[in-house]
């Protein structure tokens, strides 16, 4: 190895810098206070919103191997592209859902509502 040889930092790479910028704000996840109180003021207690979270923790451990067979059977852009279109309903359902109405919001395993 030529001990004059150049060495760059990959830090000096535009694109190194911009993907861990990106990586870092993406798993930030800054909308989360935001989401608890608007939870909270749709009347869910918050061991509900606590059992929400869980769910959703273990539905991305669980679906992790199934969206990777599921990219490799319908392609991984048709994958993110519907993965978007389900995001915009739930931003949608969240937008029209009713204040104080928890028992339209949560629904305990025995399909009756949270009194």
């Amino acid at each position: 190895m030529d001990p004059t040889a150049n060495h760059m930092s990959p830090f000096a790479i535009k694109n190194v810098r911009m993907f861990i910028a990106f990586r870092i704000f993406f798993n930030a996840r800054f909308y989360y206070p935001v989401f608890t109180i608007m939870f909270l003021d749709f009347g869910l207690t918050v061991a509900q919103f606590a059992f929400l979270n869980a769910v959703w923790a273990a539905t991305i451990v669980i679906m992790e191997v199934p969206s990777g067979a599921l990219a490799d059977i319908w392609g991984r852009r048709n994958l993110v592209i519907t993965a978007s279109l389900l995001m915009i309903v739930e931003m949608l359902l969240i937008c029209v859902a009713p204040k104080g109405h928890a028992t339209l919001l949560f629904i305990r395993a025995t399909g009756q509502p949270h009194p």
